[in-house]
């Protein structure tokens, strides 16, 4: 699956790459993939990106899992490797993770994660279930999901207190799995 994944990003590149011509440096993009099959997922991402697993719940909570991020790319916290990198192959990084309780995925750029992500005493970033629960609640109603819905989701991602903590850029994708009946 490694190797699909690592070929999937050659060809987005070769196309990327293709398609703006001088000028795909300007875009300055990083890039997160995910694959999301019954039973697994594949993930794939080159910069800052993060992705978040929604699978099974503990004492009746919802568990969230952040995917292992790749190595900072320099001793700053706002370097990264974008796609147009002349060395960006070396930085892809890819997991596959078994697991047939996964039942929501969370994509986001690094404009996010200070929401997203919490921090404790300078250690290892967990998922911020407050927020990403939030994030997927109005997924997990049966049927479309409304326009108020997608509304106070833009008003969330636009709001000053978001902002304060970010100015960067706040791309979001979140997809769940409903159960059929």
């Amino acid at each position: 699956m490694h190797a699909l994944l690592v070929d999937a990003f050659r060809e987005v590149t070769k196309v990327f790459l293709e398609t703006t011509g001088a000028s795909a440096a300007d875009f300055a993009t990083t890039l997160t993939v995910v694959v999301l099959a019954p039973d697994w997922l594949g993930h794939l991402s080159v910069g800052d990106g993060f992705v978040v697993l929604r699978a099974g719940t503990e004492d009746g909570e919802r568990q969230f899992h952040l995917l292992p991020q790749p190595a900072a790319a320099g001793e700053y916290s706002n370097e990264t490797v974008f796609l147009t990198s002349p060395d960006a192959a070396r930085w892809v990084h890819t997991d596959c993770v078994a697991d047939p309780g996964i039942d929501g995925v969370l994509l986001s750029t690094d404009g996010l994660a200070q929401a997203a992500l919490s921090r404790s005493g300078g250690g290892a970033a967990t998922p911020n279930a407050s927020f990403v629960d939030a994030v997927f609640r109005s997924l997990d109603t049966p049927g479309p999901v409304s326009d108020a819905a997608h509304d106070n989701l833009a008003a969330l991602l636009r709001s000053d207190r978001l902002t304060a903590l970010n100015a960067d850029d706040k791309t979001l994708l979140r997809a769940v799995r409903r159960t059929r009946r």
